[in-house]
């Protein structure tokens, strides 16, 4: 198993957004304005982190139960995809324990499937809308909230 395989992660919020739409995960990162996409293990991945109940070692035994593909393969892509998450901010390590109330993702012995084929999982990052972001007034606010700004400012 993995080096990060105790770690329990979550989705980085308030600083990220994310939302599921048909099968691909949009994530923002509100803090730098870049946006990003992640579809088929890596949207799966995804739904398992956003709970917070998931180590990296249950995430790729989860992965390896939904996908046919060699276990070091499914490793190593999920291991290599949490590091990218943690990297652009996107996920922290939760040290809490507590575990977020959604919809937890049917598992496939629950579904009684054909496992599908394996492919590394992507994270593709967009770049393109930083400045429309970050330029949102929603960020020019105090603790107060919207539409309220800063005293400083």
């Amino acid at each position: 198993m993995s080096h990060l395989g105790s770690a329990k992660w979550r989705a980085n919020e308030p600083h990220v957004v994310h939302e599921l739409l048909d099968g691909e995960v949009v994530l923002i990162n509100m803090d730098t304005g870049s946006y990003y996409s992640l579809q088929g293990v890596g949207a799966d991945a995804w739904t398992l982190i956003e709970t917070g109940a998931a180590t990296t070692d249950e995430i790729i035994g989860e992965i390896s139960g939904r996908y046919d593909g060699n276990h070091l393969e499914v490793d190593q892509a999920v291991v290599h995809l949490i590091e990218e998450l943690r990297q652009e901010g996107l996920i922290v390590a939760d040290g809490t324990g507590a575990v977020k109330p959604v919809a937890s993702p049917v598992r496939l012995s629950e579904k009684g499937g054909a496992k599908r084929k394996f492919a590394a999982p992507t994270l593709q990052k967009y770049t393109d809308m930083q400045e429309l972001l970050l330029l949102d007034p929603i960020h020019e606010v105090d603790d107060t909230g919207w539409p309220n700004r800063p005293s400083n400012v």
